[in-house]
């Protein structure tokens, strides 16, 4: 096999756009085709594909939001890996770079060397891509971009990747460039031809000593040069060649809507080939467009190939709503069988909603895992390697079972049976529409945990993210807390269409709490999302770092399909009753010399307070009151505490987001009802708690016994970890308080604050919960977890132990380089 072309990913509840991982077996590269979504870098880990060696990626279609939300987070990740060189090519828009540009105020990766290309045809060594771009129905070509736009473009871009010097204040200096607001989104849909360059055929050595060639003459033969002897015998390379290996070549269609049908099906396909045929064509079609297969005319283009070609469709309707991440389930499926009520499982299917016609004989619906070989004069290959119908998922399970939870021998586990059944049950948890007004309100809080990992996503944590419903006595309020790469996709994966409308048209308030990517590159899904099912007056507010507003602006004008009617935006300072550090203003980047943007000088701005939107958003979200702190983490990074009515009664949450422990957030959440902290570290690890600004367990405990919280979650993790191990030191340091001392408590000043009696008379009283993704909690079911910690003990780490991380060394490198530089 010459060439390997597998799926990664196709369109599902929980991935929204398609991509293929190339894989050159001569060289040993390899690339991305189609988009990289939300979910894409995980699905790779899953799947088993290194991203450490991905060099280019081509991106289909057009340039909007989704089809390159994944695209931060994996330019962070594989320059953490060591890559060098990544090129993203597209073809005839010229609006990449502006997209990549907006990511200044989060994305910096110093000595990755970024290249960002519109081709026509690009050639390396071993195949050619050809780029056919199509247009809309209703196009009227003319207008682009100019030139001295885009220098003052690259130019930004140079100061984000590439230099060898330090940038200093983390890039600051960026953030006081304002992009352009003259810039126009041609909307051409990017296609590709992709083949393989021939292979020349092997030299006859016999043959050419046979016809009285001299060896230093042989080269020039493999060279495809035709020798003249001295006696003036012509040798022509055909003549001690045996022919060239020739490669058919893979189409990579995009339709991003119905306006660009038409043009699709019309284009003269065959007409682009410099010969062959081809064997595979892959068909990326945006759920927009209905019923594509039942379509007389579509189905005649696909017959108009040739009838040894095979045909992937990706589209919503014809694909398996398909469970991507396999690890990530059956951990939830494992914590399901002990704790039923916490764990919902992802809904899933195995068939598409609809067939594919039975006249298509060669058209098959792409799905995940899916490879197909390229080798000269053969038809493709296509096989699966991954679980997808039941059966498979059946027998996976099964094996699961075997392997993980046997060598166990967890007391009263249910047996296999009950086990691999589970996955095939109405999946999901409903979502109430009314609290029950018998019970306490506070009881019926709800918790849903999307992430608890940190850094970067893998395939058992998903990164950071944690929605809380707090209910009225009508209904449910919804608060959302940070929310990383996927959180959308992880919210439609749970829940019932019907459930997560009803989520969003509760939502009320995002908070993020620092802009570094693995916290709000999700935010944007959310927002749009919101924008589908609101009512007209509603509002969201969206309570972050002054940057971020500008960053959503920004991208807004290359996506006029990101939606932000409705949607408030206030900084967390305004709830900041810290010093508050200066805004400032941003000097256009067209007024800026391409050479001197480095020394651009903004003035400062003060912070005028909206009285009038921070009291609408008290007001609309139920809240007595919002404070906010700086976090001892990064520039702008904040720690927040929120004050709900719930009938008569108040209920505190407060949200660490990434800090060091700070006596500040204990005084602002004081009595709090629940405190969601973040323990990305061991204690073991303090010097590196210490290095990257995050806490370990023990000192997200202290926090919680100094602000006398009455329950804790614990979360945002290291990927690193995947059992529990030191869950019996924090139960016996809540049972004593002043006692029970850990290695930590010598070094970590948190623990030098002194105790009052209230505080060591309620710490045994606190209920914890160390979080695993895809939870759900009730309040009044905090106290679930921690009985079967203690009853199953160490048996729970064998439990666990098979999800071993691939990817633990990269995880490592992300995150424990000293040479990492601020994201």
């Amino acid at each position: 096999m010459r060439f390997q072309l597998v799926v990664t990913n196709h369109p599902t509840s929980d991935i929204s756009r398609p991509s293929v991982f190339v894989s050159d077996f001569v060289t040993g590269k390899r690339h991305i085709i189609g988009h990289v979504p939300e979910g894409l870098q995980r699905q790779c880990i899953q799947i088993g594909v290194r991203t450490s060696r991905v060099d280019s990626i081509y991106l289909t279609g057009i340039a909007d939001w989704k089809s390159l939300s994944g695209l931060p987070g994996f330019i962070l990740t594989v320059g953490d890996q060591g890559v060098k060189d990544l090129n993203i090519f597209h073809s005839g828009n010229r609006v990449i770079k502006f997209l990549v540009s907006s990511w200044r105020y989060f994305v910096f990766r110093l000595g990755l060397r970024f290249v960002i290309e519109d081709i026509d045809v690009h050639k390396s060594g071993e195949y050619q891509i050809k780029a056919i771009n199509i247009t809309r129905s209703d196009d009227a070509p003319g207008k682009t971009n100019d030139n001295e736009f885009l220098k003052h473009i690259s130019e930004l871009l140079r100061h984000m990747f590439g230099l060898k010097y330090e940038l200093g204040a983390n890039g600051r200096f960026l953030t006081k460039i304002a992009l352009p607001w003259t810039f126009y989104h041609p909307k051409v849909s990017a296609n590709y031809i992709m083949t393989g360059n021939a292979v020349r055929g092997r030299f006859l050595v016999e043959k050419a000593i046979e016809l009285g060639c001299p060896k230093r003459q042989f080269r020039d033969l493999c060279a495809f040069k035709t020798v003249t002897l001295e006696d003036g015998t012509v040798i022509k390379p055909e003549d001690v060649l045996e022919p060239s290996k020739r490669f058919d070549s893979a189409l990579f269609l995009d339709i991003p809507g119905e306006e660009y049908l038409e043009n699709t099906i019309n284009h003269d396909w065959q007409a682009d080939l410099e010969e062959g045929k081809y064997t595979l064509v892959y068909h990326f079609i945006d759920d927009s467009v209905k019923n594509i297969l039942e379509r007389p005319e579509y189905q005649k283009f696909i017959q108009s190939f040739d009838p040894t070609t095979v045909h992937l469709i990706s589209h919503k309707q014809y694909v398996p709503d398909a469970l991507n991440y396999l690890s990530s389930y059956t951990s939830s499926l494992k914590w399901h069988m002990l704790l039923p009520e916490y764990f919902p499982l992802f809904r899933w299917s195995d068939v598409g909603e609809l067939p594919i016609p039975k006249e298509l004989t060669n058209v098959l619906p792409m799905v995940r895992g899916q490879s197909a070989g390229i080798e000269s004069g053969a038809p493709a290959a296509v096989e699966r390697k991954f679980p997808t119908t039941k059966d498979e998922v059946r027998t996976f399970l099964k094996h699961v079972y075997q392997q993980d939870v046997v060598p166990a021998n967890v007391p009263n586990y249910p047996s296999e049976e009950e086990f691999v059944n589970a996955a095939f049950k109405p999946a999901g948890k409903k979502l109430g529409v009314a609290p029950d007004l018998s019970k306490p309100l506070k009881d019926q809080v709800e918790l849903l945990v999307l992430g608890t990992g940190s850094a970067i996503p893998s395939k058992l944590r998903n990164v950071i993210s944690t929605c809380v419903r707090i209910p009225t006595e009508t209904g449910f309020r919804t608060l959302i807390l940070d929310a990383g790469e996927n959180t959308l996709g992880t919210i439609e994966k749970l829940y019932s269409p019907e459930d997560t409308e009803r989520l969003f048209k509760e939502l009320k308030i995002v908070f993020l709490s620092h802009l570094h990517a693995d916290h709000h590159i999700g935010i944007i899904s959310l927002l749009n999302k919101w924008n589908t099912v609101r009512s007209e007056h509603d509002k969201l507010f969206v309570v972050a770092p002054w940057q971020y507003a500008k960053f959503v602006r920004e991208v807004q004008r290359l996506d006029d399909t990101l939606d932000l009617t409705g949607i408030e935006y206030l900084s967390c300072d305004e709830f900041n009753q810290d010093m508050i550090l200066p805004e400032h203003e941003q000097a256009p980047l067209e007024d800026v010399s391409h050479l001197d943007l480095r020394t651009v000088t903004c003035e400062t701005l003060e912070l005028e307070p909206n009285a009038a939107l921070q009291q609408q958003l008290l007001e609309r979200a139920g809240l007595r009151s919002f404070r906010t702190c700086y976090a001892t983490h990064c520039d702008y990074s904040y720690s927040c505490a929120l004050d709900f009515d719930v009938g008569a009664e108040s209920f505190k949450v407060a949200y660490s987001g990434d800090t060091r422990p700070k006596l500040q957030f204990a005084e602002i959440s004081e009595g709090c009802d629940l405190l969601i902290h973040e323990s990305t570290l061991e204690d073991k690890k303090y010097q590196d708690a210490i290095d990257k600004k995050h806490s370990t367990t023990s000192e997200a405990l202290q926090m919680g016994i100094l602000m006398q919280a009455k329950k804790i979650l614990f979360t945002h993790f290291s990927q690193r970890y995947r059992y529990f191990s030191n869950s019996s030191q924090v139960y016996n340091k809540l049972a004593n308080p002043t006692k029970v001392r850990t290695a930590v408590e010598k070094v970590s000043p948190i623990f030098k604050a002194p105790l009052s009696p209230e505080m060591v008379e309620n710490a045994p009283q606190i209920e914890t919960i160390f979080a695993v993704d895809n939870m759900h909690i009730e309040l009044g079911n905090f106290d679930l977890q921690r009985p079967v910690f203690e009853r199953i003990g160490d048996k729970l780490e064998r439990l666990f132990n098979a999800d071993v991380e691939d990817e633990s060394e990269q995880v490592e490198s992300h995150y424990y380089s000293k040479k990492r530089k601020a994201s």
